[in-house]
């Protein structure tokens, strides 16, 4: 047992280690890709080495486990979007392969049953989280290794986004504290791990992230005033200070101040899809097919359709949606369990356990306010398997199987195979992007036939290139894949819209207004198409909508004007330019509209 527990946990340390710092340059998907390769791989490599030498699991815990991999297989079989229920969609990566990715590194975690494997984890935790405060520093002197579009001034570190940063942060952190506080560790470990922590407190308030500040916040509590010591009380009151300080003068302070109103707003759409299929939900990565369906007036209005909204905000009403209250129920009994177990080890004596306790803590605390994801989930749960290994209990069960961990391995190559595939396909869709090659977005689609995403990517590049006709074809091709899709839907309205084949486009883009009457740019191309077709008492109607939905665009105003000045409605188009000069002094149409309206009768 201690040569399978000396294999995994070398394993598990380039799973924690690597999920968080992985990052292709090169890719499209800078974030994606290679992260999830890694990730999916070493799960698979930590699971097989577990079943193949003998691993002792706990037996409720297995149960559980595959009971709810039994509901989620069921479910999906009934999922809004079937393909994206089991294989996740090309952004998200979260159906049923990344819940047995999950499953399978809580076995590999369990085969850690000894001080040094728990003590490589957890130096593990202090690598990626001293690589992760680098990039961060990088990106505040804006040196970073990629550059991507400005969304946001909050930092995202190597995981691209602020959010998933904030996630992996309540994981690391309260990690790197432990060995800090570890007397049994290396003075350069110690060194070492002291300052990736305060760095990381750093990292997090500049992330601006407030499930991540709740989720350290626990962690910190357990960690600073359990029995465990970590640290003497004039110490923790010093950290503290200084903490609140950070944050204060931080974008996290600022977020803080704001309201949650976008955080509630959200969970009131999520919990009308729960209430409408409470059984088995939607299906894993099925909530931005219904959304559509659910949203309100006011929600647009306040938070727009410029993106689409894939997950409910909050871990267990995500399971919820996508697995009926049988999900929600599965996550409150996993993280009741956990937390159990995650503070027990935080208060107990052993600074590296109590430090991997108070970060699966604080992963829990933090996901009630996000949502589970394969790129912190991964890592939590192995770290969760080690700490359920390490206070065992009567209720074990020894699961050693060369059939088993033969089909593992055999999936193994598959993920191995499929996630060079896809590194590979995102280097071309990088290629189609920058350069504009068709080729090598078709190439892209080719190696990765279930990604809708690479479809979009070709048949957007097409239109850039005016080719309508092998825009149409691709849109097609990414209708194929995933039909109900609200970004696909958007991308057939463009291409119609722009076709000029009104008896073609009015019936398409009056069904796509049909199935999600609240968005506004479907509400303008439908506008468009009817005032091609001489339809202007609809065209007028449609783009009020518009401007109902989206009170702070201008485009609607601007479609209007036009239409009231070619019906001569001076009055009404003085109006709708004066409202869309207001929204946007600097519109390019402004001038045009504005010479117009000077010209005589």
């Amino acid at each position: 047992m201690h040569q399978a527990s000396c294999i995994v946990s070398w394993v598990a340390a380039v799973l924690l280690a690597g999920g968080a710092l992985a990052f292709d340059p090169g890719g499209w998907q800078v974030f994606g890709p290679l992260k999830w390769a890694v990730i999916t791989v070493c799960a698979l490599a930590a699971a097989t080495s577990a079943l193949l030498r003998g691993v002792v699991l706990h037996r409720p815990s297995a149960i559980g486990w595959g009971v709810f991999l039994a509901w989620a297989a069921f479910a999906s079989m009934f999922a809004a979007d079937p393909v994206a229920a089991w294989l996740g969609t090309p952004d998200r990566r979260f159906g049923f392969t990344a819940l047995t990715t999950l499953a399978c590194a809580f076995v590999g975690g369990q085969a850690v049953v000894d001080e040094i494997g728990r003590r490589r984890l957890a130096r593990a935790a202090v690598v990626a989280l001293g690589g992760m405060c680098l990039y961060g520093a990088t990106e505040v002197l804006e040196i970073a290794p990629v550059t991507l579009a400005p969304t946001t001034s909050r930092l995202g570190a190597t995981f691209g986004s602020p959010a998933y940063l904030g996630a992996a942060l309540c994981l690391l952190v309260p990690m790197a504290a432990g060995v800090a506080a570890d007397r049994r560790q290396p003075a350069r470990w110690r060194v070492a791990a002291a300052a990736a922590t305060a760095a990381g407190i750093f990292l997090l308030a500049g992330s601006g992230t407030r499930a991540a500040a709740i989720g350290l916040v626990v962690s910190s509590a357990l960690l600073l005033w359990g029995r465990s010591g970590v640290v003497r009380p004039m110490v923790a009151g010093t950290v503290a200070l200084a903490t609140v300080v950070v944050i204060v003068l931080s974008p996290l302070g600022a977020r803080i101040t704001e309201p949650a109103t976008g955080r509630l707003a959200e969970w009131r759409i999520a919990s009308r899809v729960l209430v409408s299929s409470p059984v088995i939900g939607v299906g894993l990565e099925g909530y931005r097919i219904v959304f559509p369906i659910h949203v309100d007036t006011e929600y647009v209005q306040d938070y727009g359709r410029d993106t689409v909204t894939d997950r409910a905000h909050s871990g267990p009403l995500d399971l919820g949606v996508a697995l009926g209250i049988p999900g929600t129920a599965a996550w409150l009994v996993a993280a009741a369990w956990l937390a159990v177990r995650g503070v027990r080890a935080a208060i107990g004596g052993d600074r590296v356990l109590a430090g991997m306790g108070a970060g699966v803590v604080a992963v829990l605390a933090q996901e009630l306010f996000l949502f589970p994801t394969l790129e912190v989930g991964a890592a939590t749960w192995a770290v969760a398997g080690a700490l359920v290994a390490s206070a065992p209990s009567g209720q074990v069960v020894r699961a050693r199987s060369a059939i088993g961990a033969a089909a593992l391995a055999c999936l193994l190559v598959v993920a191995a195979v499929a996630g060079t595939m896809d590194i590979v396909a995102d280097h071309r869709a990088t290629r189609a992007a920058t350069r504009g090659d068709l080729a090598a977005a078709d190439d892209a689609l080719a190696m990765r036939p279930d990604s809708f995403r690479y479809a979009l990517l070709g048949a957007d590049v097409a239109f850039r290139r005016g080719d309508l006709a092998g825009a149409e074809q691709r849109v097609a091709a990414a209708a194929a894949r995933a039909p109900r899709d609200p970004a696909v839907r958007v991308a057939r309205a463009r291409v119609a819209s722009a076709s000029g084949d009104i008896t073609r486009a009015l019936p398409m883009l009056e069904k796509a207004v049909g199935e999600d009457p609240n968005h506004p740019e479907l509400r303008i191309l439908l506008g468009d198409v009817q005032a091609m077709a001489g339809r202007s008492g609809e065209a007028e109607r449609s783009w009020l909508a518009a401007a109902h939905l989206a009170p702070r665009d201008p485009t609607p105003h601007l479609r209007l004007c036009a239409l009231y000045l070619a019906a001569g409605e001076i009055d009404l188009a003085r109006h709708s330019l004066e409202t869309a000069r207001r929204l946007d002094p600097d519109h390019a149409a402004l001038p045009e509209l504005e010479d117009a309206l000077r010209r005589p009768a």
